[in-house]
């Protein structure tokens, strides 16, 4: 037998449950949203969630939850885990550094000929996620 979801009875429950208080909620829709599962896949609105548990208490699962959206490449998400980083947070860092080596395996993938004693992309790379860090903690 198979059981029928209605992902957007669930959607407003999880809603309702944010309104009570209730933190958790937060992050299980951060979780649909950055799955994409029932709702339309939307990084920027999963972020927010993660970022709405995050400012009312320390919740692993946010901030797993926005490693992976910097794994994906999603900007704020990258400089979120960068001001973490800001404050000595061991696990922001050894995220960030996965971040680094995706986006590097990523263009190495990109260009296979490049012999290994030549290779700038790393660097390259690199220097992009800072540029982009560094141009998101000018104000605005």
């Amino acid at each position: 037998m198979t059981s029928l979801v209605h992902y957007e009875t669930i959607n407003k429950e999880l809603q309702n449950q944010v309104e009570q208080g209730y933190n958790w909620a937060n992050e299980e829709l951060g979780d649909m949203y950055r799955c994409g599962t029932g709702v339309k896949k939307d990084p920027d609105l999963a972020f927010k969630y993660y970022q709405k548990s995050l400012s009312v208490s320390n919740s692993i699962g946010a901030e797993i939850g926005i490693a992976v959206l910097a794994k994906e490449g999603h900007q704020a998400s990258i400089s979120w885990l960068y001001e973490q980083t800001k404050q000595d947070d061991p696990w922001a860092w050894e995220k960030l550094i996965e971040v680094f080596n995706k986006r590097s395996d990523e263009e190495n993938e990109k260009d296979q000929n490049t012999p290994f004693e030549n290779d700038t992309t790393s660097h390259d790379t690199e220097m992009h996620i800072i540029g982009d860090l560094e141009d998101t903690d000018t104000p605005a």
